[in-house]
């Protein structure tokens, strides 16, 4: 089986996911998906990743990452280099699962739960609250509508606003302490102990800022507290995790198990996060909650982005033995059957993957042929960047692995 063609759909309505589907010379196709500065993305899989791909068998998964990973790794593999890599790694897993009939979660071992317990960011039920004022000041009526549905852990960012202009983070006022912290005591009041509250900080925030806002949540139950500082500086994590008795959790921000092996080896963090469609795809990211786990320290992905990351986060979750639960955004998903079909169910706070083969999922046809919709495809043969053929004379992605 070889990879015939590279081709990739942006929405104008969804502008920030970019979707890949691998065709195949056998008539199995694969989707995957990447999110967030999407035009990027989508130069590096047409220019340079095509090259390693096109030609090539889809089911050696390993090989073609690390042939991609490897070519990026002289000049820097994150960003838009591991956000293509990780839309192209989800494709391929997608291909591996049809040619055996199996869901991916099945290839990665089966299952090690029946459900999956999922969380929610963010207080808005609908995309067009997303921004709401109202949710701030009246945190309890959409978290009470959240307890119906029977999600009882939600995320909040209230003190993400006061991390700009003038101080940039550096220093938070007194005065807007007071405020961030008066989100969280009305939630707490509304909900009593019923919902568990986790706080993003967002990375937006220096050590001491990040350490005097932790220490005035500790009243409040807090069940974690996210990127309070940016997890670049490993041992800066682990200045605010000793400080406070709030568990810290990183971080989205990270790509590779190289990144999170330097928050493990510094004991800083409590729960290790990582988004599928940044970190490296399916493969990286089940290598990193498997570090994890050798820390001694759950695992919970980010998810949020479009319906195939969704619908890989469930896959991913059901599978991975140190799971702490899966992440949701229910202003997302709630419309993701515009584009995706079928979708996990999630039903009384809990989220149920697809059984079907692969991610289960296809993008609905009529996606293609929409007047939004931006496409583009590399095909055999074509070459887009000359540059490519640099990396294939250093040896990447040119020998085959044993048949």
């Amino acid at each position: 089986m070889r990879i015939t063609k590279v081709k990739t759909l942006q929405l104008k309505k969804i502008p920030r996911v970019i979707w890949v589907v691998l065709e195949t010379d056998e008539g199995i196709s694969g989707l995957g998906e990447t999110v967030a500065k999407p035009g990027v993305a989508r130069a590096v899989i047409h220019e340079v990743c095509s090259s390693f791909l096109l030609g090539k068998n889809p089911l050696d998964i390993e090989w073609l990452w690390i042939s991609m990973f490897r070519a990026f790794s002289s000049h820097g593999a994150t960003g838009a280099e591991m956000r293509a890599i990780s839309a192209i790694d989800i494709a391929l897993w997608d291909i591996l699962g049809k040619y055996t009939g199996q869901p991916i979660y099945r290839l990665l071992g089966g299952a090690c739960r029946d459900k999956v317990k999922v969380y929610n960011t963010g207080l808005a039920m609908l995309a067009r609250e997303k921004y709401s004022k109202k949710i701030y000041e009246q945190p309890g009526e959409p978290a009470k509508k959240l307890l119906k549905l029977g999600i009882d852990v939600v995320k909040i960012a209230p003190f993400d606003r006061y991390s700009v202009k003038p101080f940039l983070g550096h220093y938070i006022s007194p005065e807007d302490l007071k405020k961030g912290l008066e989100v969280v005591k009305r939630l707490r009041e509304a909900i009593g102990d019923r919902m568990q509250i986790a706080i993003d900080m967002y990375s937006q925030f220096d050590v001491p800022a990040a350490i005097e806002i932790a220490r005035a949540l500790e009243p409040y139950d807090i069940l974690w507290i996210e990127d309070p500082a940016m997890p670049d500086n490993a041992s800066a994590f682990a200045e605010v995790k000793a400080a406070t008795k709030i568990r810290i959790a990183a971080s989205e921000r990270l790509h590779t198990r190289y990144a999170f092996r330097r928050i493990c080896e510094n004991q800083a963090a409590d729960i290790i996060i990582a988004d599928p469609c940044w970190a490296g795809g399916i493969s990286e990211t089940k290598k990193i909650a498997s570090m994890a786990e050798v820390y001694e320290l759950p695992f919970a992905p980010h998810n949020a982005g479009g319906p195939v990351l969704h619908i890989v986060n469930s896959l991913l979750c059901i599978n991975i033995p140190n799971l702490w639960m899966m992440e949701s955004m229910r202003h997302n998903y709630q419309n993701f059957g515009e584009f995706v079909t079928p979708l996990p169910e999630i039903k009384n706070g809990y989220i149920t993957p697809l059984e079907g083969p692969g991610l289960g999922a296809e993008l609905k046809p009529e996606l293609w042929d929409r007047e939004d919709a931006m496409v583009d495809t590399t095909v055999e043969g074509e070459v887009r960047d000359p540059e490519a053929a640099v990396y294939k004379q250093a040896g990447f992605g040119t020998r085959q692995p044993q048949q």
